[in-house]
Parts: C-alpha cells; structure tokens; sequence
C-alpha cells in the first residue's frame, strides 16, 4: 500500500523558523528514510549561519538545510541604497528606524523594518524558490510513485517564524502575498497557508535583563496588530499597496487561512524555557499535518475555516483567527533497539573471530600432513628428502685408474648438475604445493568462528616452527660444509695412494692392492657426491623456509589487515551502540512518550544468537573473511550491518508493532499512557477574553492516529466511553488509521479566538507603548492607515461589563481594598509612592461612588494591566484554583467583595445604588468570569 501525504511547502523565515522546519525534516527522514517528493523546504534568512545547523537522525546521520533549500536574503550598502530609493520603493521605512538601517549580512538586528528591508533587495530569488519548490511537488512524477500517494489535489503551505525577532517578523507579510501570487499560476488547484507562529515570551525568559532582547515582546505586538489588521481584510476592501522593483502586489484579503499562535507555556502551567524544544514541537506538529494523518487535520481545518468564515467565533467587532496548536506521540522505536541488537551481534561476532581457540597440535598437524610434510628436526628429514634423495643413484667406478683424477672431476660435476636439475623442479613442486596448501588451509580456518584469532595465532607459530628448522637446516649445512675439505684431502691422498701402487715394483698381490684402493677412492669420490647431495639439499630447505618465512611474513601483514578493519567495524558498531543508549537516556523529550526505552534492558544477545553462516552467506566474495584485505571499511561495514540487521531477533524487535506494545500493558498503564500524551497535546498557548465573553465559542478537536483503529486499544476505550478527553461540548474525539505500526499521534486544536485574548499579548502592548524611539511596525503608511480607521487590536468593548470585569478582578487579586468604608485602588502610575501607591477612591463609604470614580478617573486598563501580570505570575493552574473558588457558592461576597454589609442592609432602598452594583458584579462572577 502506498503511503499516504499531503503536498506540503514548508517555509521557515529567519533562524526560529528555518530550525523548526529543519525538525520537521528530521521526523520526514526518521519516518520513510528520506524525503518524499511531494515534500519541499524553503529556508529564508539573513544569517547564512542556519545553514550550518545540523541535527542527528535515528540513524545519526546528519540532517540540515541543503543548499537548494535556502535563500540567503542579504543585504550590502543598505543605506546608500534607501537614500537613493527613499521617496519611491522605501516610502514605507518608518522614520525612526532610519539610523537603525545596515548591512544584514549577519541578521536583522531585531528591527522588523530591517528585514522587509532585506526582503525588498531578494524578493525576485524569493519569488524564484517558491515557485521553484511548488514544481517539485506538483511534478507529474508523483502521480506515478509507487512508494507514495498524494493525499488529495492540493498544497498546503506551512510558515513559520518567530514574531519576536527581525528577519521572520519583518518578512512574513510580503512573503506570504509574494506566495499568493506565485500560486495563482496554478489555475484550480486549492492551496491553503496555515502560520505557526511563535510568540516572543520564550525568547524573553531566555534573558529578561538582556539588551539584546528587549525588542522581542513590542517586536511581538507590532507585528500581531499589523497581522491583526490584515486578517480582518476581505475580498472588496480597499487594497494596501507592496510595491517591488519591478512588481507591484495590491493585497485585499488576508495573508493566511489558518494560524497557530504557540507560546511558551500551556493552560496546565507546563513552561518550555528553550526555542529548540518549540521547533521540536512545531516540527512535530507540521510533519504531523503532512503525514497519514492529513486527512483528519484537514477535515479540522475545514471545519475551523468554515466556522471563521461564518464569524460564529469572532468576539464584538474583532475577527477570530489565533488558534492554539498542540502534539504529541508515543511512538515504540523497534529499529533503535532492533539496532542496539545488531550492533551488538557485530561486536561479539567480530571479538569471537579475533579470539584465538588453536593449539600448537594443529600447527604441526599442518607441517606433518601428508599434503605438506616440511618437517625439519631431530630425526625428521621430510623437506629435504622431498627435493633430494639422500645420495646419488649413479656409483662411481674407475675404467682407467690413469685417467682417474679426469673421471672424477667429471662425475662429480655430472652429479651435481643433475641434483641441481632435480631439486629445482621438486623445490618448485613442493613450494607450490606447501603453499597451495597453506593458502587452503588459511582460507577455511579463517572463515570459522575464531578464524581471524585462530590463523594469526597459526602463522606466529609456524613461523616459530620455521626457525627452527631453518636452524637446524644451517647447522648441518656448516657441518657438510666443514666435512667438505676433509674428504677432499682424503680423495686427493687415495688418488695418490693408487698412482703410487700403480707404478712402483712389486711382484706379489700388486693387482689385489690396486682393486683394493681403486674400490676405496670410489666409495670415497661417492662420498663427495653425497656430500654435494646433502648440501644442496639443505641449501635449497633454507631458501624454502627463506621463502615461507617472507610468505608467512606477507600473510600475517594480510591477515593485520583484515584484523584491523575488523576493529574498525567493531569499533564503530560499538560507537553506534553507544550513541543510542546516550539518545535514548538523554533528556525526556517534551513532546514524545518513548515506550522503546522501556525494553533496553531486554536486548540481550547470546553466544547462540551469532550465526556464521549467515555471515559467510553475507560475503559474495569467493575467499570470504580472506578477502577482507582488499575491501574498503564500508564493504565490510556493510557486509555486518546485512549479516546482523536480519537475523531473527533483530527483525523481531524492529518489525514489533506499538499495537503488540499496547496490548502488553496493564489498564493502569495504558490510562497512564493516554493522561501522558493528552498533557503533552496541551497546546501551548492560553487565552484571556478580558470578560468580554460569558460564554467562550471555541473548537477543540482531537485528531487521534493509531495504526489499525479496531485494533487499538486506546479506540476501544473511546467506543467504551473511558477515554474523557472532550472536556466540552465543543470538544470533538476523531480516530484515524495511520496504518503506521511504530506510534500513537494526539494532535489537537483549539479554535480561534481574537489576538487581543491570547496571552500575554497584553503584556507585549504594555512594553510596545514604553519604548517611542523605534517603530514596530513593518509599514508606516500601513500603520497610517490602521491609524486614520482607528484600527485597535483591542475590540470595541461593552463598557459596563469591561468595567465590571477589572473592578471585580481588583477585589479578586488584592488591587482594590475597603479600609474602613474608604475604597483604595493600588497604581503605581496615579498613586503615591509614599502611600505605597494606593489611591482614594473618594467614595465617603459608599461601594457605588467610589465604582464610579473608578470608571471616572479610568482605571480600567491600569487594573486589566495589573490583572494580568498576576494571572501570568501565578500560573493559569493556580489561576484556575482561584476562579473556581470565587465562582463557587457565596464565596465571592463574603470571600472577596469587602462589602462591610447583610444582606437585608443591601436589600434596603436606600442602598438600591450599591444593591445594583453588587448584583452586577455577583452575575459577572457567576456568568462571565473567564477561566
């Protein structure tokens, strides 16, 4: 079955985004072992320097940002070039942001203005790679792909980036128009674009004193209102201008179809305090959106769209379009432990063939074998008596005793030219066959199971063995040698002795002494051609075992070798080892349940587990393990990997599906399991309506994937009404089957709401206004514009329930205080710093003048203000403890209203004005207060 995925562009603007799409393309690889081709990249920034980051996949192969998936949006001489284009292309630079204008080569500086700037000078190679990428996943080639299937005909395109920064705050407008009008070229093929977009407060907490970081929170809010402004634009508003070079866009709708606002810490209170686990999550999420499961979240989409459009989730006059996004997974990674086992059946096969098991026995089982036979020692002559016969088969006999002397010269010299014919054809014969043999008997031992061990340990010994019988061979060479003299004198005298007998006078037994010494000098010139026998034998067994010796020699560098390269690949298997046990004992990441580290302790392999013939069946070469000298350390590497990665248990583990994982579990784990990914789906944002709302209208949906939905046990719950994750009416539970066997996916949205509600948007207003020498803005004549329409971030409020709202809050949070029937109101900004900031109401102990001095010295956003930052100190889980414990019962009057009165007294006309305020305020507690 082919797998399923959406068409998907991702596009990371400035460092933030381009690590969270280099995250995404991490899990695309980790997934399917590459990256499918309706998949594409695009990384856009400043700094060349994103280019260079690197993260491991699970095969600890480095992934990055390739070449053809960044654009390098620099710029040189950016002053020069604004005063030269000032009053034409750059009208929009707003003032005060002039002297902040340089050369990006190295990032935005956090100026936004900064980095539309840069985009002005790049936008054609901007424009160019979108349209280069949205080729490549459309290529008809798709359509033919086995291996994967287009999950429908269209393209969604994912941003992301980093609101509180330069170059992905400033970009992200006219990058996502400068899409819109690259896709028009793609006549009836839907697209949509969906924006992650990550709020300042992660980079805020990464240093609250750091000048450096002072921008990010009103970087934040300029560019939420600018994005604020043109999402409530529709199709027949007047349009705003973005004028290029060369291209003019005229924008009247807005930029995206979806956006995710992810903040730092979700409504549980859970804080990520590093940019890297967002770009985890965000990753995460975006491959999520791509994967089997696109089907489900698209339906979401839709379903979110569809309520955006009928502006069933909009709040008073503002559009609501910031959704909150989270996922997580509990994924069992077979191939990691199936890994850890291979890898370790490399390691011990590789330290069993390196470990000898021979005895000396066997090295001279080899020397004495018939097929061998080079024994040299004490009474063992088989060497030489292989090339030589002991003495010659021709005797001596003297045919005429004048010419003797003549004949024996002769003999002699036939003699040992016929031993030297001789012994070089059988030295030649037995070096060929002794090595023959040799080579066979290397070539088997050393494809056993100790062979490597076993046939170095062999080749030491013969070579011990060797030297002694080079030894012996020199020493009776010496002695033949020294021998050689003396039976030459003895020749020389007998020759002497028979001349003698030969001529001088004697009458009786002359015949009979002359056969006599001519026998003798016959068996004495014997003797010397024995001697030239012996000599020649042993000269010749030296230069065998001088050959051997120098074979042995090249065998054992051979044999180094192959051990060495063994090593390496133990070695780096070892390292692989260790690598996984590292990842999988490192930190907890935030956003994933890995059950596989719960089995580590059980890969365990055996002696009995090591199969060598699977290994030899892994080797095509004909000499097998003796051939390893001559291959590189990624043939041999690559030989073990297939030997180990299927064996049986090895496949076993990879191949063991989370389903088998699930089934293994107890109730109680499987409950812990779910409570697990539902807290780490939390998405991380959270939500403030200011009081504006009684009743909150949002969409949350749970898009849940499993592998096979009726066999999973985690659906099975939900048909059983035991899962309880709609925690509202509101609340939708969609299973899908991923037919994926490796994970469980919660993914899950909550949709929309105003961005004046999403925290701490408030705050980044308060740090917006404190800060006059910088704009925040991307546009000044687009601020100008929000400006003249009077254009506020804020919606136009109900006032009464506005005043209300923080009125009962300054009670609720300790801000407003009854002294003695005297209201007092804490503001740092109207009080007195030697009143410790509280400030008269003036209410001469009536609770309805001193709400109306409230209303009447406008202390409404000062209160809202002061709310607020409470709120986020606290945490939203202790916030809600409060709330609840306000809502409940009569706890709000007699708790928190310091209302010094019974209620008779308040019923009584006289008090009618404070009996209407108090009513008011108990309905909004009752009715109205927001979680």
């Amino acid at each position: 079955m082919a797998t399923k995925l959406k068409r998907t562009l991702f596009i990371g603007l400035g460092g933030t985004g381009a690590e969270a799409i280099l995250h995404t393309k991490r899990n695309f690889i980790d997934a399917y072992n590459e990256i499918p081709p309706m998949i594409g990249f695009l990384a856009i920034d400043t700094d060349k320097a994103v280019t260079n980051k690197k993260l491991k996949s699970k095969l600890f192969e480095d992934v990055k940002i390739e070449g053809n998936e960044f654009v390098y949006s620099k710029v040189m001489a950016a002053k020069s070039a604004y005063l030269a284009n000032k009053n034409s292309l750059f009208n929009w630079l707003p003032e005060e942001n002039e002297k902040s204008l340089k050369d990006m080569v190295y990032g935005a500086g956090q100026i936004r203005s900064n980095g539309r700037f840069a985009l002005h000078f790049n936008y054609t190679s901007i424009y160019d790679a979108i349209e280069r990428k949205l080729n490549q996943i459309m290529h008809m080639s798709i359509t033919d792909n086995k291996k994967y299937e287009a999950n429908g005909n269209g393209v969604e395109i994912n941003f992301v980036f980093s609101v509180g920064g330069g170059t992905g705050s400033g970009s992200f407008i006219d990058i996502a128009y400068l899409l819109k009008e690259s896709i028009e070229k793609f006549t009836g093929i839907p697209i949509t674009t969906q924006a992650f977009i990550i709020l300042p407060d992660v980079f805020a907490a990464l240093g609250p004193n750091d000048i450096n970081l002072q921008n990010v929170k009103p970087n934040g809010y300029g560019a939420l209102a600018d994005l604020d402004y043109l999402m409530h634009m529709q199709y027949g508003s007047t349009p705003w201008t973005i004028k290029y070079e060369n291209k003019t866009i005229e924008v009247d709708e807005p930029p995206f179809d979806v956006v995710f606002t992810i903040n730092n810490q979700n409504k549980a209170g859970h804080i990520i305090s590093e940019v890297s686990e967002l770009g985890e999550m965000i990753g995460l999420g975006m491959f999520t959106g791509a994967s089997e499961l696109s089907a489900g979240i698209e339906s979401a989409y839709d379903n979110v769209k569809s309520a955006m459009a009928t502006k069933m989730l909009d709040l008073h006059n503002k559009r609501a379009w910031a959704s909150g996004m989270g996922v997580s997974e509990a994924i069992y990674d077979g191939n990691k432990l199936a890994n850890i086992y291979a890898h370790t059946v490399i390691d011990k096969t590789i330290s069993k063939l390196l470990s000898p098991m021979i005895s000396v026995k066997e090295v001279n089982d080899f020397i004495d074998d018939d097929e061998v036979q080079i024994r040299e020692n004490n009474d063992h002559d088989d060497l030489i008596d292989a090339l030589l016969p002991q003495e010659p088969n021709i005797s001596y006999n003297i045919s005429d005793c004048s010419s003797a002397p003549a004949e024996i010269q002769v003999y002699l010299k036939s003699i040992a030219e016929q031993a030297e014919q001789k012994i070089e054809e059988n030295y030649k014969n037995k070096l060929n066959k002794v090595d023959n043999e040799l080579s066979k008997h290397l070539i088997t031992n050393i494809n056993k199971e100790n062979g490597v061990g076993n046939c170095l340990e062999f080749v030491s010994q013969m070579v011990k063995q060797i030297d002694v019988f080079r030894e012996e061979m020199e020493a009776e060479l010496k002695e033949h040698l020294e021998q050689l003299p003396n039976l030459q004198s003895d020749k020389d005298n007998l020759l002497k002795e028979l001349e003698s007998l030969k001529s001088g006078f004697q009458l009786m037994g002359k015949k009979r002494a002359v056969d006599e010494k001519k026998m003798e000098l016959e068996e004495m010139v014997f003797s010397l051609a024995r001697n030239q026998h012996e000599v020649t034998r042993r000269r010749y067994a030296i230069k065998f075992f001088n050959y051997f010796s120098k074979r042995i020699e090249d065998i054992t560098e051979h044999l180094g070798i192959i051990k060495k390269k063994l090593i390496v690949t133990r070695n780096k298997a070892i390292q692989k080892i260790n690598d996984i046990y590292n990842e999988l004992n490192s930190k907890n990441k935030t956003f994933i349940v890995e059950l596989h580290k719960q089995d580590m302790k059980k890969v365990v392999v055996n002696e009995d587990d090591l199969s060598f013939h699977n290994l030899l069946s892994s080797i095509q070469s004909g000499n097998k393990i003796y051939d390893f000298a001559g291959s590189t350390d990624k043939e041999i590497d690559s030989i073990f990997w297939e030997y180990a990665r299927n064996l049986d248990i090895a496949l076993a583990w990879r191949n063991k599906p989370i389903d088998d994982v699930l089934n293994e579990m107890t109730d109680e784990e499987i409950n812990h399991l779910i409570q697990q990914l539902e807290i780490k789906s939390t998405p991380l944002w959270s939500y403030d309506f200011k009081g504006l709302s009684l009743s909150p209208n949002l969409f949350n949906q749970f898009v849940i994937g499993v592998p096979y939905k009726d066999k999973s046990r985690i659906y099975k719950k939900e048909q059983n009404n035991e899962l309880n994750l709609a925690s509202d009416g509101n609340s939708k539970v969609n299973f899908m089957s991923t037919f994926v066997n490796d994970r469980i996916v919660f993914y899950r949205m909550e949709a929309a709401v105003p961005i004046y509600s999403v925290n701490d948007v408030s705050g980044y207003h308060k740090k917006y206004k404190n800060i006059k020498h910088i704009s925040y803005h991307i546009d000044q004549n687009l601020k100008d514009r929000m400006t003249r329409e009077g254009f506020n971030i804020l919606p136009k409020k109900e006032e009464d329930t506005s005043y209300i709202a923080t009125w009962v809050g300054g009670f609720i949070y300790g801000f407003i205080k009854n002294v003695e029937g005297n209201y007092m109101v804490y503001s740092p900004e109207h009080g007195d710093a030697l009143d410790d900031y509280w400030l008269s109401l003036d209410s001469n102990n009536y609770r309805d003048d001193a709400y109306k001095s409230f209303r009447r010295m406008n202390l409404h956003e000062v209160m809202e203000n002061l709310i607020n930052d409470k709120v986020v100190k606290i945490g939203t889980e202790e916030n809600n403890k409060i709330v609840e414990n306000v809502k409940e019962g009569s706890n709000y009057l007699n708790q928190y209203s310091q209302i010094h009165m019974t209620r008779e007294d308040l019923k009584k006309k006289e008090w009618s004005g404070i009996y209407e305020l108090v009513k008011d305020e108990i309905n909004f507690v009752k009715i109205g207060f927001a979680l």
